[in-house]
């Protein structure tokens, strides 16, 4: 009899657990497909806010446009704002307006936002930018652009604070109005035009309003070059070296990858070079000049210091940021910054000669209301 009790027993503990290994299993897999759906809301979420840009979407809106419950929005965006990834700010009494941090159109206190295209030459800036906001309770955000007009076009709509561009799109974007100020130079040099001898088809890649359209134009002037503008550098690399492209215009660290390939020249008469210097400037929305001017100006400083006692470890933070951007290793990184000159240099009487060189003259006046 007791042996009958104690089998019966153990088969009742037997059942219990699988019953508790049934009940664990559905919640776990409840759990997951909790998780997963939390996981859709966030990406539906960002995806929603990423097309509304600058202009943002409110609260309200969101709970009636994605198919989720308002506690789950709720909690989804409490935990997007937690992370910094969102930002809200109260609209009338009983809304709010919702944006991506990266493109909310106001300085936020304690962050900055800087706009770079995919190229090495900013690696000396974004490093001393991080040592200059050391102790001071900043962050920095670095976006990377495909092209400078959007990049100055993000910077002119005061989702950036600081966008570092090419000396030509800052000129050429605030002549039609007064949203920025360039507060230096970065440096010349690093670019070149080059040519594919297996390739005869003519047509050039470039990017858009920018220091190598220029230095392209007397290939369409001269020999009727047809352009095609990339976004992606390295994509229109390897576009160049398969042959889809005669010649291409194009900046380090892609270019000397480029030159290393057989049968890849510079091409020597692709127009003069004066206009180069300088090739890159810094512009601070006009905005941010006004509200944090003295941190402006410590960014200003701070750049002109690091270069005057630049050395290679101190680059470390901006060699990161443009390796995460380009897919080259540090050391590619490193040698490419041997083809610049670094200076922070830039005048009134610079940038009116820059200007001429360009081929559009501006008056000082104009040119005055754009520096620092």
């Amino acid at each position: 009899m007791r042996a009958e009790w104690s089998q019966l027993n153990f088969d009742n503990v037997a059942f219990n657990l699988c019953m508790l290994n049934a009940v664990q299993g559905t919640l776990v897999h409840k759990g997951l497909r909790y998780i997963n759906k939390m996981g859709n809301l966030r990406s539906e979420l960002l995806r929603e806010l990423e097309s509304r840009g600058p202009g943002g979407l409110r609260q309200n809106e969101i709970y009636s446009a994605l198919n989720y419950s308002r506690s789950h929005v709720s909690e989804t965006l409490a935990s997007l704002e937690r992370g910094g990834i969102i930002l809200r700010k109260r609209e009338g009494k009983a809304s709010k307006r919702v944006w991506l941090t990266e493109q909310y159109p106001g300085h936020i206190e304690g962050l900055v936002r800087v706009g770079i295209l995919m190229s090495s030459e900013y690696v000396p800036f974004l490093s001393s930018i991080w040592k200059s906001m050391e102790g001071k309770n900043q962050k920095i955000k670095v976006r990377v652009f495909g092209s400078a007009p959007d990049l100055i076009s993000s910077l002119h709509e005061y989702t950036l604070e600081i966008g570092v561009a090419p000396t030509f799109t800052h000129v050429l974007f605030s002549l039609t109005n007064k949203k920025e100020v360039i507060i230096s130079a970065v440096g010349s040099g690093g670019s070149a035009v080059l040519s594919n001898s297996a390739v005869n088809n003519n047509l050039l890649a470039t990017s858009e309003s920018s220091t190598m359209a220029l230095m392209s134009r007397e290939l369409v002037k001269e020999k009727g070059a047809k352009i095609h503008f990339f976004t992606d550098p390295g994509k229109a690399k390897d576009e160049f070296l398969a042959g889809s492209f005669e010649y291409m215009a194009i900046w380090e660290p892609f270019l000397s990858d480029a030159r290393n390939h057989p049968g890849i020249e510079e091409v020597s008469d692709s127009g003069e070079k004066s206009f180069l210097n300088p090739c890159c400037s810094i512009g601070v929305s006009r905005n941010f000049l006004e509200s944090e001017g003295e941190l402006v100006r410590v960014i200003s400083r701070g750049y002109h210091e690091f270069l005057e006692k630049m050395g290679e470890p101190d680059l470390d933070y901006g060699i990161g940021v443009i390796s995460d951007a380009t897919g080259y290793n540090p050391e590619e990184l490193l040698e490419s910054l041997k083809s610049y000159e670094f200076s922070d240099r830039l005048d009134l009487a610079m940038l009116r000669k820059y200007m001429i060189d360009v081929g559009i003259p501006v008056s000082s006046e104009r040119l005055k209301e754009m520096l620092l």
